[in-house]
């Protein structure tokens, strides 16, 4: 393969798309419980919020009875956190979305990842995602990965 070969994965909080993987997404994501109450605030009483600045990459996402793939909790951080980025770039593609892209380069991560969180600049996980499938990082791929917030 070649190195400079990337891969996309567009995760989007709100999917618009019919297909089950998008189902999955929109069914195993959430808003924190903190960063709900953040975005109350800043709304209604403080004017301002900490703004997204990394995302972080985990290899031990929730999981039901039966071992298959569940929604993230609503507190905390992820489970087991592999890697954690700061963004390569956000972007407005309407009056209310914003997209945050990170890059998982060739090699930085040797296991598979499966649950994606969302880091302000206060440190704290604003949102989660659990993947239907674990995404492999290897010596000759890297992954870049989209997130759309909309409002």
């Amino acid at each position: 393969m070649n190195q400079d070969m990337n891969l996309k994965m567009n995760l989007q909080l709100f999917a618009d798309s019919g297909d089950s993987s998008s189902d999955f997404l929109k069914n195993n994501k959430v808003t924190t419980a903190l960063y709900r109450k953040l975005l109350a605030h800043a709304v209604g009483e403080t004017g301002t919020i900490s703004k997204i600045t990394k995302m972080a990459f985990g290899d031990q996402g929730e999981t039901d009875e039966q071992n298959n793939p569940a929604p993230p909790t609503e507190t905390g951080d992820l489970n087991h956190v592999v890697l954690t980025k700061t963004l390569d770039s956000i972007t407005f593609p309407s009056d209310n979305a914003v997209t945050f892209q990170a890059t998982v380069n060739a090699g930085e991560v040797t296991s598979g990842i499966n649950e994606i969180a969302l880091i302000d600049e206060a440190g704290e996980t604003a949102a989660k995602i659990r993947l239907l499938t674990s995404k492999g990082v290897d010596a000759e791929t890297s992954l870049v990965f989209k997130w759309t917030l909309e409002f």
